[in-house]
């Protein structure tokens, strides 16, 4: 390993990334965290695999180790392991180091470190990376064939490299846990009873045994006994972690100074705080909980609408008074099982793709390109992609998967909607209450990828100006859509036009409206055709999975069900209905999705009116003199970039995919 330290230049292009060595003036001024120095004394740059790093710090006076496992292939069983050298679980290691009394502290006296690992531990080629924490942000770092590389820090995602490198996964600069919420699939859990280890491999259990971090040492160590804490315990850390990273953005952005005594006359990074609120900057996973007695599951409630904001007590004035539990209708096992068979949904693993004039085996599937996610610079010749079936007829972990609002885009607009307290229950944001709940209504019926709400982006000024007691934001915004031509048209099945009515409306009419919306959500899946509405509702999972999966970050196969019956070209992109009816989108949502993903899975992600198609919104938008070539890049997938430590064997992943942050192996090479 060299004796050297690098950064990484990222290209906008199809040229490869550039690789720096970091010289003085570099290193003085970014590598200034402690992981960051401490890389610069002794001999420290040449610890280089996972276990030599985890060594420095556990059962050390001083640090807090705490680790965690991550597999998406954990849904497996000894008896239905695949026998094949294909098979990988898509094992990494997650160990969270801090000092202090808790990790992501805000005291600058403490730091965090966040160790992402292979399962490969000793090795010095697999992927290593490590996210510094310093009080204020995150630091991204990565282990190369040539030695340790910086990637920038968490405030980068705003700036010239937003959706590059690490922050086409760390959207928004902070760490990610994409299962954030409890069943927290893929996750081991020591509480939970399931056989997390029938996914390893005998080398991966060797490994583990013999690793003090992971297994107690003993005459007869069991597997995995030293580690006593799960993904309960990792949630709240990340939440922490975003909290705090969140509140000195608004600090940066809002404030005056750091006692944020004075708010600044014009706020910075205005789109991408509001992106939070009409966009999807990126999005968790979850999966239904089952009963107490495991026969029985609800259909998570952020599938129907954004229970992860509005579960919030200010926010939250939609639903006070509203009968939310009228959605917990009661679905069986059995029930389930029908239309999982009838949808064909499977786990899968990426594998070579084999030519159409060989043999293929019985569970070998090709589909298109789009079925996961892929480096830009890696992917123009491919056509197809090559699958294994790992299970048939199932979902892997949890029934129910889903694709659902993001902590950090709720904690983004609680950030932008309480800025100062102005008495004991109203605080002040860019929005007044009353325009907050239609934008909220907007769309209501859709909690994510809402084309109806990502298309009044396009109306929002890039500047406002705070006169002391409110942001002139609101008004112009408004008036912005007012000129637009949809509204001058009276296209009353716009966006535009709809927002505009919703600004009329009372609070007790909203509420009346999401009454009636939850209580034909409950009457559809209490009627005769319960097993029809059942499956439209998975056909709706399935459809959002698919607008995210051509995306970098959907890196590893087994991480969600796919439905093979349904036919990846052709079929209809849905969106869920005010009378709980998923219906296929209109050709303006259709295209605005399409074209979103296919910028977002390119070498320059980008968002323009230009680019998808709304030439009247944008002429009549720059007739009000916006900047919308200014609009935020929304790079929608914050999942954990840990892309390529999966199955060895595929030419593709080790030619690099995912996010370059978490890779490794995506194209670069050094400049002089």
């Amino acid at each position: 390993m060299a004796g050297d330290l690098f950064w990484r230049e990222f290209t906008r292009d199809h040229s490869d990334d550039i690789d720096h060595k970091a010289d003085a003036p570099f290193l003085t001024t970014n590598f200034v965290d402690f992981f960051g120095k401490w890389l610069q004394q002794d001999d420290n740059k040449n610890v280089v695999t996972f276990d030599d790093l985890t060594k420095v710090f556990f059962k050390k006076e001083g640090y807090t180790t705490n680790i965690f496992i991550v597999a998406d292939a954990s849904f497996v069983t000894p008896s239905d392991r695949p026998k094949g050298d294909w098979f990988d679980g898509n094992v990494r290691l997650l160990n969270i180091v801090h000092t202090g009394t808790g990790p992501f502290s805000q005291s600058t006296d403490e730091f965090t470190l966040c160790i992402v690992g292979s399962s490969y531990l000793t090795s010095d080629s697999d992927f290593l990376q490590v996210a510094s924490w310093d009080g204020h942000t995150f630091r991204f770092y990565q282990r190369d064939s040539f030695g340790w590389n910086f990637f920038g820090n968490s405030l980068d995602a705003f700036g010239r490299n937003a959706y590059l490198g690490p922050f086409n996964g760390h959207v928004n600069g902070a760490v990610v846990m994409k299962e954030l919420r409890e069943p927290w699939i893929h996750w081991y859990n020591p509480s939970s009873g399931n056989d997390f280890t029938a996914c390893f491999s005998q080398q991966q259990k060797e490994t583990f045994l013999a690793a003090p971090y992971l297994t107690q040492p003993s005459s007869k160590p069991r597997l995995l006994s030293a580690l006593t804490v799960g993904p309960d315990l990792l949630e709240k850390f990340i939440e922490t972690g975003v909290n705090n990273l969140f509140n000195h953005r608004l600090t940066n952005d809002f404030f005056v100074n750091s006692t944020r005594s004075k708010l600044r006359d014009s706020p910075a990074h205005l789109s991408r705080w509001v992106a939070h609120l009409l966009l999807t900057t990126t999005i968790n996973m979850a999966a239904a909980k089952m009963d107490s007695g495991g026969t029985s599951f609800q259909i998570p409630r952020n599938h129907f609408y954004n229970d992860e904001l509005l579960s919030d007590a200010y926010l939250g004035q939609l639903l006070q008074g509203v009968d939310t539990p009228t959605l917990q209708a009661s679905i069986s096992l059995a029930e389930y099982q029908i239309v999982v068979d009838k949808l064909g949904l499977s786990m899968l693993q990426q594998v070579d793709l084999l030519p159409k004039d060989q043999p293929h085996p019985s569970d070998y599937v090709e589909l298109p390109l789009g079925a996961l996610g892929g480096s830009p610079k890696e992917t123009d010749n491919e056509e197809s992609l090559g699958f294994r079936i790992i299970s048939k007829n199932t979902e892997g972990q949890a029934p129910f998967n889903i694709l659902q609002p993001s902590y950090e885009d709720t904690k983004g607009v609680t950030n932008i909607q309480m800025l100062k307290k102005k008495s004991a229950k109203k605080w002040l944001g860019l929005f007044s209450q009353n325009t907050f709940n239609a934008l909220m209504m907007v769309d209501f019926w859709n909690p994510i990828y809402s084309w109806r709400r990502a298309v009044l982006m396009l109306y929002l000024p890039q500047q406002t100006a705070f006169d002391g007691t409110s942001f002139d934001l609101e008004a112009a915004f408004v008036q912005n859509v007012t000129n637009s031509s949809f509204v001058k048209e009276n296209d009353v099945d716009s966006p535009e036009y709809q927002f505009l009515e919703l600004l009329k409306v009372d609070l007790e009419e909203h509420q009346r409206n999401v009454t009636a919306y939850f209580n034909a959500i409950e009457v559809r899946l209490k009627g005769k055709d319960r097993e029809s509405v059942l499956e439209e509702y998975f056909r709706l999972a399935e459809s959002r999975r698919r607008i995210y999966r051509p995306l970098p970050l959907d890196e590893f196969g087994p991480t969600m069900p796919y439905a093979l019956k349904i036919p990846f070209e052709g079929s209809p992109m849905l969106e869920m209905r005010a009378d709980g009816t998923a219906k296929e989108m209109p050709v303006r949502g259709r295209e605005f999705l399409k074209k979103w993903t296919r910028s977002l899975s390119g070498v320059d992600p980008d968002i323009t009116p230009k680019v998808f198609g709304f030439q009247a919104a944008a002429e009549d938008v720059k007739k009000e003199g916006m900047g919308v070539a200014g609009l935020p890049r929304p790079a929608l997938m914050g999942l954990p970039c840990q892309g390529g430590l999966g199955n060895r064997t595929t030419a593709r992943v080790l030619a690099g995919r995912g996010c370059p942050y978490a890779f490794g192996g995506l194209r670069h090479r050094h400049g002089k």
